[in-house]
């Protein structure tokens, strides 16, 4: 039995939960702040980045555990919180671009993202 609709179900869970702590947002908005992280990482590998995936029902980046990564972002809460209350794509961009940084850091001197 193929058990990885479970365990991506669980990483998605644990990530949403920690996105709903570190911004503290409601779990529909973290909900989304998910959806928008997953795709950038998504969009990242498929230009040739590192590959965002499950094991042991936790997010990846390659070797990296994703919601570590996630809670360093936490000095981001007031910027995010302010953006979002004008331009919410835009508050979803400032943590995408944050947790690229992390996670790539040559992508934000204008290297190979």
């Amino acid at each position: 039995m193929n058990d990885l609709p479970l365990r991506a179900a669980r990483a998605r869970e644990e990530l949403t939960e920690a996105l709903g702590d570190v911004f503290g947002v409601g779990c529909d908005r973290a909900g989304l702040l998910t959806l928008s992280l997953l795709t950038a990482l998504v969009q990242h590998q498929q230009a040739g980045g590192q590959g965002v995936h499950v094991r042991e029902s936790r997010y990846f980046v390659g070797l990296t555990p994703l919601v570590p990564e996630v809670r360093e972002l936490a000095s981001l809460r007031p910027e995010y919180e302010q953006l979002y209350a004008q331009e919410p794509a835009q508050a979803h961009l400032l943590v995408q671009r944050a947790l690229l940084a992390r996670l790539v850091p040559h992508a934000t001197r204008g290297g190979k993202a």
